[in-house]
């Protein structure tokens, strides 16, 4: 199951990133998405990370 993520400003919508399944180096498992956005004329790069802790 991928996780879309949405990127608004004031003015609306900009981006939708879409958070893909991972497994991360500690072993526990989750979700990751990187990417990079330009928001009212600066450019940024972005990271979400979704770990489960239940484990």
């Amino acid at each position: 199951m991928d996780i879309p993520i949405e990127i608004s400003d004031e003015s609306g919508p900009v981006k939708t990133v879409t958070m893909k399944p991972r497994s991360f180096k500690s072993g526990k498992s989750g979700y990751f998405a990187s990417d990079k956005v330009t928001i009212n004329g600066v450019r940024y790069q972005l990271n979400f990370m979704l770990i489960d802790l239940s484990k």
